[in-house]
């Protein structure tokens, strides 16, 4: 068997041996190579030694002739046949490679497939050589261009069935892109003992003694490692035998010490698997360009997102920006759901995975994905690895040596602030403990000397901060076992970096949520804390410690509420901080901001006592009067140990804003202590501070209740801290702040009328002097509270001698003090009279002195009622105060000394007051006096009578504050001590006020107003009637006579509710539910059927009230709407409205009291008619009745709270307010009602509807989850944009608002940054329909277009991936309206173009607007999010756009393309034909702006196009240049060259021999438009004469080619460029150019051939040798001169004279004759008939060309060398000098000044001597024409040339005989020349050679 098998072997060597050509080679290995190698597994070691030898002989031919190609695919189906064993496996993938690398590379791609099949199982050696294949491939290989083939392309692969292959491969380019071959470099290396093993050809080990690896398979010819002989010692011989074995090895590192390399950022393994330890196996030089191409093959459809992502995240780290950049557009355009396990698990993997170090970079990147991940926040394992490997030091981590990198640490705590946002509690416990350790580390650190921190040390530092504050958050419990570090956190509040501050701010703002009652000790140990920083910590901390007090600690904390009183310092004067400090600790003090700003607060809560019991606490409930003095009290001198707190104007030794804010607060305890005791009700809103002043000032039952309290603690002494309040009090009674003064006053007023007796004493012992010197002091207001009070003191514990010295005193002070002390007097004579009169004290003083007192002080208001308003109204209020209390009750007449004053003189004196006085305050206090004293008459008394007249004669003032005051006069009329008005004045707490009788007097005052005023005709009446039955009501509506009229009175109310007067209505309503409340049950019921018919037309009124009932004055409440827009609305109508709509006539009452629109009701008189509202009309038993009520009262107020009228929203306001105590909690519960009357609304018919219901359905959709209106969105959409097409104006500029709310609810919906991108499709699935439809940017209202457009544009902004399936459309769209857009004043512009602007310039305008516009913005959004996917339709609408008729869309899409080719080529490139073809189109638009920017774009594209596309191209373009007929078509074709040149350089360098021959012709357009940008292309791609050097040939066959050309502008550039070509140093081919030449010359004269034959001159004045031993080609040569100067053309005569000088200068023939017959006529006489084309030759510039070119001419043809006529050629010339010098210019002086020259030099240097022929006469003549020259003085320039003439002249003349005769002559006009010469530089031009 063994002898068949060699005898096979040899044939096969035979026939390979006999191949002695490539190609039988090729065809003979094709047929034996694969069979051969299999002989390899043959069981005979005979048959596979002959085997090897023949494999190294094939190898050997192979490798010398890479032409021969190899079986490939039979070579690669034995590689993978299962059966094949290893050994000859290992063969076969040598030869696989070689075939592979031998084959074209785009034959190669189609093996890709078949290499990665099973490569994930291969062993390791094979997986190497097989990657590198794969490397070696993939820079050819392009995913396909189809979405189809893309999404085929993973099964295409295998990938599919074999998944771990792809998996494996993702990962191995990953290593690829962690590869740095710059880290080269030995390891454990141990030279002494270092030794390699290699594999030979038989795939067994043998030792050497090599100092390295030796190449390998990867980029050499080494076989890969593996595969087993089963004779180890045979094997071993043949290879020694055999020296090329050693060809094919490979070096293996073994033993413990060995030699191998790394990179610093891949495991040993991973290096060695890539580079085989060898630097060759990938060169620097190909390392990127491998990695670009693996990165492609990685980015394209191939891989999995999650299997693609850790490669693409190293490469996106990489130092090169083209890999770097590729990698991430590759991430962004992925759309990652970064929700899926795979993506999470991947980046985790990345992170942690393998054994090789992982670049910090890298690193970072991969914290900042995770960071987008919820799911990565929950995974708790990797979590918890992350935080410890990075920031415990003690850890042995797998990461480089520099992780401990700043930007690391940072990412890394980034990333734990993530997953305490984000992640589930129990995630962020696992690392709490460890996080906050090494926060309290990191912060507890000292800082630096000197505080200094470097910017990344503040960042991270301030990072640390943060987190303690998020991990505290979510984990509260970890948080508070570290109280140390909560006090750290506190402190540092002031120890800190000012730069660092504001992360401690924020990490306490996130501990604040979970500081609601801290358990202790750390509850003590924080307040303590805070309270020590309020006083001694930095003043700009000092908001953050309030705001956490309140936060933390419930209202009831006494301690939190004086930190809250100290914060007020900061915003009053007295500190360094800032007012809203000041305002946060307002916050802490009011009950109601304190719950809105605590939400957090559970509503009871339970707490232990001492006893160990529970009990039920409300965190809201206020702090006891008595705590909180105690608090204040033991405070107060700690304050004056603090520099901070002793600025200012201090009380008590602290600043007045803290003084003050204990006495308020205080006093607002106080009273809601006594409420809360008595059980009454204070509503608790954001008017609770006047709510609850109105309720001490007007409300018995407080006044009471508070009254009760005082007793109470007056009781208990000093420990009810009573004393001490009163204390301050009086300290602030007499500090010398003024408001604060005015305040304590009042305050003490306050506790002594409700606290009577039980305080009175203490007061008075307080200070009862220093009150009484403020009656005499400087303030008016000072002086009435000082007199009350004093009054008040005295009367309650004085002596009957003490009160008449007073009194004394007092009238002494009226009759003989000053005004000041006067007032005061008289006020204090009325308080201590009334006074003692309540007490029963009036008979201790002795009659006469009363009457003296009544006398004197009336006295006064008679004399001084008109001219000291402020002495008559201190007397109006003493009478008033004396009245009352019935002090006038007993006398009719008072007399003191002679004068008299009776009971009636007073009453008629005040009713003259009340209507005389000028000062409106007067005339009220006059009115209230009469009200007040008629408590001192009997009820038939004839005051009365005359009072009553008085009061009702208020209403002709036709003020309504007056009119209040009457009504309040009136009920006190009516019910003395009975009424309100008067009772709740009542000051001495413990003292009954008179009995007065008034029951008949009530009566008859209640049947007057109701008979006699109600029904008047008369407006003015009726509204003065409407207060004064609300007065009755209110104040005396517990008396029989109101009782038993209130059924009429209700008819007057709701008569006066169809008034036309909005006050009347409302004072009606006020009135209505008045008696509403004042009648019982079956009252109540009857009062509603009665109203509630009265609007259903079921009863009638006596004023008949309708839907119809024109309730205003036409024009008062004008809506707009209407006929003629003058509609009108109605307050009350919508009242009444929402009533009947929620159909619970009830409420008609509840909703009357709160019609508050007329600012009448927000003054004190008014506040009183609404106090107490909230208790009477709660509405919780109603609700829980019927709670569909419920839901249409909430519905519908929401939406008329915003009713266009002022006055309707604040009615509705106000009913809102009044019925919603908890906001959020009814928007939440009636959210869906809410949304469905709002929507309603939208399509109401009424524009007041319309209008309410957007700012309505702004308001609630403004700050809600967009998941809660998802369900209806679609709907809101709608009614949104169709409402922002309203046709009323104020509806649309509402509309406009909702949609605005909505968009910026959308945009943060869709937010890529901080949704899930499940959520952001949800979106915008719903919305980019209605944006881009009609709805949206095709709707005809251009304010709905411009909000669709803006919201677009936010959305391209923020969506991210989300927006995916909307790019197209998306840019299709925005491309159109950048034309639909434009302003029409562009067409005028455009039509008006030419005069101060071109069109073109307007053109480039519009480019340049559209380039800047937010429209573009938006598109370069969209474009960063295009895939392969996409691409081919975004392609598609783009060109589409470019073809459109409007420039602006032209111009975008321009842009478009070019941002395209710059930001997405790879995806781009296979459409660039496509592109490049439509896009050429463009180059023929009228517009030149247009063509130029496609010109440019075209450039961009040309990058990616195929070579043959971008040689047709530029073919076309260069047709159109040279065939065009348009100068723009030429300039088209010139940009669009120099685009490809600047763009694409690589293209245009590939066919730079095409290209560039080309350029240098068409560069010579005489056009600049035209050839500037070809002389760009030009300079840019060549450098200097080495280019025509190089396409010299290419050159010269254009030429020859244009130079036939039929256009006369070809030939002229053809021309232009041959005289370049000319006038450089480059030897030319005469053989070619010279025949060239003299052809182009010949023939008749065209524009552009003088330059021809300026050429021809010039290259045979080069090529004189050529043409001297060329046989007649001179004689040839000077015949085509002369020729040519003899043709006539006008324009082509100078410049062929000017060559024929140039000719016959160069060149020494003697031609004077010649050139002197064709030149004459123009020096001789010049004549004007000369025979010529055309007779522009008189035209003076030609004139002086040509008679300066012939000059030229002729002195350039005298050559004495050759000249046989020499004397008389000089002697002619001479002549013609002399005559052509008379009025000549200074340019022709010149030339005959370079002729002079010339002819001298040639004199000169024909021989040692000039000759004979020179005469004295032609020395003289040209001196002469030099003299004339050199004496020019009108220019320099001229005497010059003259003198270098002269010169010239001057060496040539002194060596002739003739100059004996002109000699002494010349020298002597010489010297006067020099003598006269001004110029300094003519001057050293004379003294160079003269």
């Amino acid at each position: 068997m063994a002898e068949a098998e060699l005898r096979l072997l040899n044939a096969v060597e035979l026939k390979i041996a006999l191949s002695d050509t490539d190609a039988k080679l090729q065809k003979t290995l094709s047929i034996y190579l694969c069979p051969l190698l299999l002989k390899l597994g043959s069981e005979h070691a005979a048959s596979r030694n002959k085997v090897i030898s023949i494999c190294q002989h094939i190898s050997k031919r192979i490798k010398s002739n890479p032409g021969i190609a190899l079986p490939v695919d039979a070579l690669l189906a034995q590689f993978l046949d299962t059966g094949v064993s290893a050994f000859t496996k290992n063969f076969t993938l040598i030869y696989l490679d070689m075939a592979i690398r031998h084959l074209p590379l785009e034959k190669a791609t189609a093996l890709l497939p078949k290499l990665v099949h099973g490569v994930s199982v291969h062993p390791t050696p094979h997986q190497k050589t097989l990657f590198h294949l794969i490397l070696h491939i993939l820079p050819q290989w392009a995913p396909p261009i189809e979405a189809e083939q893309q999404e085929q392309l993973r099964g295409e692969m295998g990938f599919e069935e074999r998944p771990e292959d792809a998996r494996w491969l993702a990962e191995k380019i990953k290593d690829l892109m962690l590869l740095s071959l710059v880290g080269f470099r030995v390891r454990n290396v141990n030279a002494s003992r270092g030794s390699r093993e290699t594999l030979s050809l038989t795939g067994r080990r043998r030792s050497g003694a090599g100092p390295g690896p030796m190449p390998g398979l990867f980029g050499s010819d080494g076989p890969p490692a593996g595969g087993v002989g089963e004779d180890a010692d045979q094997d071993q011989e043949m290879v020694d035998a055999d020296a090329d074995a050693t060809e094919l090895e490979e070096s293996v590192p073994t033993g413990p010490a060995h030699a191998y390399l790394s990179s610093p950022n891949l495991s040993a393994a991973a290096f060695e698997f890539l580079t085989n330890n060898n630097p060759t196996t990938i060169p620097p030089s190909t390392l990127t360009s491998q990695k670009l191409a693996s990165l492609r093959f990685l980015t394209s459809s191939v891989f999995t997102p999650g299997e693609k992502l850790p490669g693409i995240v190293v490469a996106t780290q990489d130092g090169n920006h083209e890999i770097s950049g590729m990698a991430e557009d590759a991430v962004k355009r992925m759309g990652l759901d970064w929700e899926s396990q795979g993506i999470v698990g991947g980046l985790f993997r990345l992170w942690s995975g393998g054994d090789g170090p992982l670049p910090w970079p890298v690193a970072v990147k991969v914290l900042s994905l995770l960071s987008k991940s919820v799911r990565a926040a929950n995974e708790v394992g990797s979590v918890v690895a992350v935080c410890q490997n990075v920031l415990n030091p003690a850890n042995e981590i797998r990461l480089s040596p520099n992780f401990k990198h700043p930007k690391l640490v940072q990412a890394t705590v980034g990333f734990i602030h993530w997953v305490a946002r984000m992640a589930r509690k129990e995630t962020v416990e696992a690392i709490a403990e460890f996080s906050l350790e090494r926060a309290e580390a990191v912060v507890t650190t000292p800082l630096p000397q000197g505080g200094y921190l470097t910017p990344e040390q503040e960042s991270l530092r301030g990072l640390w901060w943060v987190l303690v504050g998020l991990i505290g958050k979510k984990c509260p419990e970890k948080i508070f076992a570290r109280a140390g570090l909560v006090k750290v956190l506190f402190e540092a509040l002031s120890t800190e970096p000012k730069n660092l501050r504001h992360s401690v701010e924020e990490a306490i703002s996130l501990l604040i949520p979970i500081l609601h009652s801290p358990p202790e000790p750390l509850a003590s140990q924080l307040k303590t804390l805070l309270l020590e920083q309020m006083l001694r910590g930095q003043a700009s901390a000092r908001y953050t410690i309030v705001r956490t007090a309140i936060s933390a600690f419930p209202m009831g904390d006494v301690r939190v509420r004086w930190i809250c009183v100290l914060g007020l310092v900061q915003g009053a004067g007295g500190g360094k901080g800032k007012a809203d400090v000041a305002e946060e600790a307002r916050k802490g003090l009011n009950p109601h901001w304190f719950r809105v700003v605590n939400t957090g607060f559970a509503t009871v809560k339970k707490e232990k006592t001492l006893g160990g019991e529970e009990r039920e606490r409300d965190p809201y409930a206020l702090p006891t009067f008595m705590r909180f003095m105690e608090t204040a009290v033991s405070g107060i001198p700690s304050l004056k140990e603090v520099p901070e707190y002793q600025q200012g104007k201090l009380v008590m030794g602290v600043p007045v804003p803290i003084f003050e804010g204990v006495v308020q607060f205080a006093r607002q305890l106080l009273v809601m202590e006594a409420v809360k005791k008595a059980g009454l009700k204070l509503a608790v809103d954001e008017n609770w501070e006047v709510m609850l002043d109105n309720a001490m000032e007007v409300d018995l039952a407080t006044r009471k209740a508070v009254g009760s309290l005082v007793s109470d603690l007056a009781k208990n002494g000093e420990d009810a801290k009573l004393p001490d309040y009163l204390d301050m009090l009086c300290k602030g009674l007499l500090s010398q702040d003024g408001l604060l003064a005015t305040r304590c006053a009042g305050w003490i007023l306050e506790l002594l009328a409700v606290g009577g007796s039980a305080i009175t004493a203490d007061v008075r012992q307080l200070n009862i002097g220093g009150v009484k010197d403020l009656v005499f002091g400087n303030k008016p207001e000072m002086r009435e509270v000082a007199a009350h009070i004093t009054a008040l003191l005295i009367t309650g514990s004085g002596s009957a001698e003490e009160l008449q010295a007073a009194l004394k005193e007092y009238l002494e002070k009226v009759t003989k003090g000053t005004q000041e002390h006067a007032h005061g007097s008289i006020l204090a004579v009325g308080y201590v009279l009334s006074r003692l009169s309540a007490r029963g004290k009036l008979d201790v003083l002795p009659s006469e002195l009363v009457q003296e007192c009544v006398v004197t002080v009336f006295d006064v208001l008679r004399s001084s009622a008109t001219n000291a308003p402020m002495l008559a109204g201190a007397v109006v209020q003493a009478l008033a105060e004396m009245g009352a209390y019935v002090v006038l009750k007993d006398l009719e007449t008072y007399t003191s000394g002679a004068v008299t004053v009776s009971r009636s003189e007073i009453v008629a004196q005040l009713v003259r007051v009340s209507k005389e006085a000028k000062d409106n305050s007067l005339k009220d206090k006059a009115i209230m006096a009469l009200g007040r004293i008629s408590v001192s008459f009997p009820e038939d008394a004839p005051e009365i009578e005359t009072i009553l007249g008085a009061i009702y004669a208020v209403h002709e003032a036709k003020q309504v504050e007056l009119t209040m005051g009457s009504g309040d006069a009136l009920s006190c009329v009516a019910g003395a001590w009975q009424s309100k008005a008067l009772s709740t004045h009542l000051d001495i707490g413990d003292v009954q006020p008179p009995v007065v009788e008034r029951t008949k007097l009530s009566e008859r005052i209640v049947e007057q107003v109701l008979s006699e005023h109600v029904t008047s005709p008369k407006p003015i009446l009726r509204k003065a009637s409407s207060l004064w039955l609300l007065s009755l009501v209110k104040f005396c509506g517990d008396m029989p006579a109101v009782q038993s009229a209130l059924k009429r009175i209700h008819v007057a109310f709701s008569s006066f509710l169809g008034d036309r007067d909005e006050f009347v209505q409302e004072t009606a309503s006020k009135g209505l539910n008045l008696v509403y409340q004042a009648g019982d049950q079956a009252l109540k019921d009857e009062l509603v059927r009665s109203l509630v018919g009265s609007f259903t037309g079921e009863k009638k009124v006596q004023s008949e009230i309708t839907q119809d009932t024109e309730l205003f004055e036409p024009g008062v409440l004008r809506t707009g709407d209407g006929p003629g827009g003058n509609g009108s609305i109605s307050t009350m109508k919508d009242v009444m409205s929402l009533a009947s709509e929620l159909n619970n006539p009830d409420l008609v009452y509840k909703f009357m009291n709160l019609a508050n629109s007329s600012r009448a009701w927000q003054s004190r008189k008014g506040a009183a008619f609404g106090l107490g509202v909230l208790a009477d009309t709660s509405l919780d038993e109603i609700f829980s009745q019927n709670p569909q009520q419920a839901v249409k009262l909430y519905s519908k107020l929401f939406t008329y709270r915003h009713d266009p009228n002022p006055g309707v929203a604040k009615t509705m306001g106000d009913i809102w307010k009044q019925v919603t105590k908890d906001v959020n909690t009814v928007v939440e519960t009636y959210f869906d009602a809410i949304l469905t009357e709002a929507l309603r609304g939208l399509g109401e018919k009424a524009w007041r509807r319309r209008e309410a219901s957007c700012s309505a359905l702004a308001e609630l959709i403004s700050g809600q989850p967009l998941a809660k209106i998802m369900p209806r969105i679609d709907e809101i959409w709608q009614s949104s944009f169709r409402a922002a097409d309203d046709i009323k104006d104020s509806v649309r500029v509402a509309a406009m608002s909702l949609c605005k709310t909505l968009t910026n609810l959308i945009v943060r919906s869709a937010d890529a940054d901080n949704v899930a991108r499940t959520d952001a499709n949800r979106v915008l699935t719903t919305a980019m329909p209605f944006l881009l439809g009609r709805f949206g940017l095709h709707s005809d209202a251009q304010e709905v277009q411009a909000f669709a457009i803006d919201t677009i544009i936010k959305l391209c902004k923020s969506s991210g991936p989300a927006l995916k399936p909307f790019l197209s459309q998306l840019i299709d769209e925005l491309l159109a309206l950048m034309t639909a857009l434009e302003p029409q004043a562009v067409n005028y512009l455009s039509f008006h173009a030419g005069k101060d602007y071109t069109q073109e310039q307007l053109d480039q305008a519009r480019f340049q607007a559209v380039r800047s516009s937010p429209m573009m913005d938006a598109i370069d959004r969209c474009m960063d999010l295009l895939d392969e996917e996409i691409m081919g339709e975004a392609v598609k609408v783009i060109l589409k756009n470019a073809r459109s008729v409007g420039l602006p869309t032209k111009a975008g899409a321009a842009k478009v393309i070019v941002n395209l080719a710059l930001r997405k080529g790879e995806l781009l490139r296979p459409h660039a034909n496509t592109v490049l073809k439509q896009v050429t189109q463009l180059l023929s638009d009228r517009s030149i702006a247009v063509r130029k920017s496609y010109a440019a774009t075209i450039g961009y594209v040309a990058r990616l196009t195929d070579g043959e596309k971008t040689l047709a191209l530029v073919n076309e373009q260069f047709q159109n240049f040279f065939e065009g007929e348009d100068e723009t078509t030429h300039m088209t074709a010139g940009i669009t060259l120099n685009a490809i040149s600047s763009h694409a350089s690589d293209k245009f360098n590939a066919l730079a021999s095409s290209i560039l021959p080309n350029v240098f012709i068409a560069k010579q357009d005489l056009s600049e438009a035209a050839s500037g940008p070809l002389k760009e292309a030009w300079e840019q791609n060549t450098g200097g004469q080495g280019a025509i050097r190089l396409y010299l040939k290419e050159l010269t066959e254009l030429i020859s080619k244009y130079l036939e050309h039929p256009s006369w502008r070809v030939k002229q550039m053809a021309a232009r460029a041959l005289k370049e070509i000319t006038e450089t140093d480059i030897a030319l081919p005469m053989e070619t150019y010279l025949p060239l030449l003299i052809q182009a010359v010949a023939g008749r004269s065209w524009k552009g051939k003088e330059t021809i034959l300026d050429a021809f001159v010039t290259v045979v004045n080069k090529q004189k040798t050529y043409i001297k031993n060329k046989s007649g080609q001179r004689e040839e040569i000077t015949k085509i001169v002369i020729r040519e100067a003899k043709r006539n053309n006008t324009d082509y005569k100078p410049f062929a004279i000017g060559a024929l000088a140039k000719y016959v200068g160069a060149n020494e023939v003697d031609l004077f004759d010649t050139v002197y017959d064709i030149v004459s006529p123009f020096l001789v006489r010049f004549p004007d008939d000369m025979d010529l084309d055309s007779e522009d030759l008189d035209a003076k510039p030609m004139r002086l060309v040509m008679q300066n070119n012939s000059i030229k001419a002729l002195a350039a043809a005298l050559h004495p060398s050759v000249d046989t006529k020499l004397g008389e050629h000089l002697q002619t010339l001479v002549d013609i000098l002399v005559t052509n010098m008379k009025n000549s210019v200074w340019n022709v002086r010149i030339g005959i000044s370079e002729a002079i020259k010339q002819i001298c030099e040639r004199l000169d240097a024909h021989a040692p001597r000039p000759a004979p022929t020179i005469d004295a006469a032609v020395l003289q003549k040209l001196w002469d024409v030099l003299v004339q020259i050199t004496s020019d003085r009108a220019y320099d320039s001229v005497r010059t040339a003259g003198v270098r003439a002269s010169l010239a002249y001057l060496k040539m003349a002194r060596k002739s005989e003739a100059w004996k005769v002109v000699g002494e002559s010349v020298e002597k006009g010489l010297a006067k020349l020099k003598m006269e010469e001004p110029s300094t530089v003519v001057l050293a031009e004379w003294e160079k050679k003269a």
